[in-house]
């Protein structure tokens, strides 16, 4: 009986012990803890996922006012797919760091895909209100086609930022604005590219 108990306690601690100290999802070749950490030191938050997870099927609308999965557009290589609004300061001042860390990977190797968030009935809508604050719609700018992105991503505010493996995963969960640029991101983004 002694026995029974012993080993059923010592099975339980077992399945924690492993569960707890199950390896993060990888993040590329060669990105060690001290660089990840500078990284993701530089955001409000930086949530990495402890388990495997897809980025979700997200609607939005590209410039004909199409309907697209964003989840469907994904893959191939890595994505940062950044959430971000006009009335939002923080969002439109990263919009160049994150437009010059694609320039400077090359955008075969990681591309930026800008979701507004915007309240506005079409495309054409959201870059009036773009034009009239003087901001300028980088390439891949699409418009979200519905207010359950915020649920769907569990958003909590923005700029919100996904890095998308290409294999579809999302490997970091990036709030708040940063320097897309810095040492700091060029080292990360050097060890999971290259």
């Amino acid at each position: 009986m002694i026995g029974g108990k012993f080993f059923g306690v010592f099975f339980v601690f077992f399945l924690w012990f492993a569960s707890a100290s199950a390896a993060k999802p990888p993040v590329g070749d060669g990105v060690g803890d001290a660089v990840s950490d500078a990284f993701t030191a530089q955001f409000s938050g930086a949530i990495r996922p402890e388990e495997t997870q897809f980025f979700p099927s997200v609607m939005v609308l590209d410039e004909a006012n199409e309907r697209m999965d964003v989840a469907a557009h994904l893959g191939e290589t890595w994505h940062i797919v950044n959430l971000w609004a006009t009335w939002c300061p923080p969002c439109v001042k990263e919009i160049p760091s994150l437009l010059a860390l694609e320039e400077e990977k090359g955008s075969a190797r990681l591309r930026v895909v800008f979701v507004s968030l915007d309240q506005a009935g079409n495309y054409q809508e959201m870059a009036a209100m773009a034009s009239r604050r003087g901001i300028e719609l980088p390439p891949r700018s699409y418009l979200s086609a519905g207010a359950d992105i915020w649920q769907s991503l569990a958003l909590k505010g923005l700029p919100t930022s996904y890095l998308v493996s290409p294999a579809g995963e999302i490997t970091y969960i990036l709030q708040g604005d940063a320097a897309w640029t810095s040492p700091e991101s060029m080292a990360f983004f050097k060890a999971i590219l290259e």
